[in-house]
């Protein structure tokens, strides 16, 4: 069994346990269910989905959204068992009806995000973190941040190690496409904790409603300004390798038309030798350098595939 196989394998394992044990803890009355947790389950779905939608194509082969700080809020608000439950209906909703992905890579998405999303849920109980309001207290605060650094390292650690495996990592610009998935997942874990803030806040009505509309136009903003800051070093990215094919295809024609000198000089001796008295006689192309031409447009073809047609590869569920 391939190994990349061997790791698709365990992560499904993984990601059906965590959705089971999360639907056993509430069945069985271990973690009491709230009234409203249907409507809030609904909602975080609803909610997750939608940054699926309007996730970002990064330059260098990548795709990044703000689902991951969906999941943050799903852990710091009810728990490991409710992000458990939560995040592969998100994954799915958003990946097959939205993004119109296959359903065989929406599930693999959705086998990572579960199964990383519930061990870091897990490690937060585990770590005695608080629930609700209470999550953003001071002397929690070390917990959260800890959850906020291990979340994207385990969700996206075992999606890339899947891809490492399988030699299907397609990026034309590692760094940058890292810097930019890091910029989207700390902005995105901002609003989370925002909005937990904004939902758990005792303030009156009509101030809640304010501060959800200030932070619904952040939310869109934000992407707003991502998606300009993410097509500037996209367009630097084009401009880069445009400038290594340009390279590349001057080489080639030099080459090429250092060979076909040659070629021609040696052709030209050649015909004046074999003349009646020594005499010359019109140089006709020979089929040598015809085919040194076609390999030249070759050439020039291949690079211009090797530059624009790398396969781009689906994303962490970042």
């Amino acid at each position: 069994m391939r190994p990349a196989l061997i790791v698709r394998v365990v992560i499904a394992i993984a990601a059906l346990v965590s959705f089971g044990a999360g639907l056993a803890a509430y069945a069985s009355g271990r973690i009491p269910a709230a009234v409203n947790l249907p409507l809030v389950g609904a909602l975080l779905v609803l909610v997750a989905a939608v940054t699926r939608r309007y996730g970002i194509a990064l330059p260098g082969n990548g795709f990044s959204s703000y689902v991951l700080g969906a999941m943050l809020f799903a852990i710091l608000d009810r728990g490991w068992a409710f992000a458990a439950i939560v995040a592969p209906f998100a994954m799915l909703v958003g990946d097959v009806l939205l993004r119109r992905l296959p359903f065989r890579t929406a599930l693999g998405n959705a086998a990572h995000l579960t199964a990383g999303t519930t061990f870091v849920g897990l490690m937060y109980a585990r770590l005695s973190g608080a629930g609700g309001a209470d999550a953003l207290a001071a002397d929690n605060a070390w917990i959260v941040a800890l959850t906020v650094v291990l979340l994207p390292i385990i969700v996206n650690g075992t999606f890339y190690l899947e891809l490492a495996l399988g030699q299907t990592i397609a990026w034309v610009d590692a760094r940058l496409t890292l810097r930019w998935e890091s910029i989207v997942y700390l902005m995105s874990v901002a609003l989370s904790l925002g909005w937990l803030g904004a939902v758990q806040a005792s303030i009156p009505g009509a101030t809640r409603v304010l501060l959800f509309a200030a932070l619904a136009l952040g939310t869109v903003g934000s992407l707003q300004v991502l998606r300009l800051g993410v097509r500037a070093d996209e367009l630097q990215l084009v401009q880069r390798l445009a400038q290594v094919i340009a390279a590349e295809l001057y080489g080639h024609a030099t080459g090429q038309q250092l060979s076909l000198r040659r070629g021609g000089r040696s052709h030209r001796r050649s015909a004046a030798l074999a003349a009646p008295g020594g005499g010359t006689r019109p140089c006709q192309r020979s089929g040598s350098s015809a085919r040194r031409g076609n390999a030249w447009v070759r050439d020039a073809r291949a690079a211009l595939s090797r530059g624009t047609t790398r396969r781009a590869v689906e994303r962490a569920p970042l």
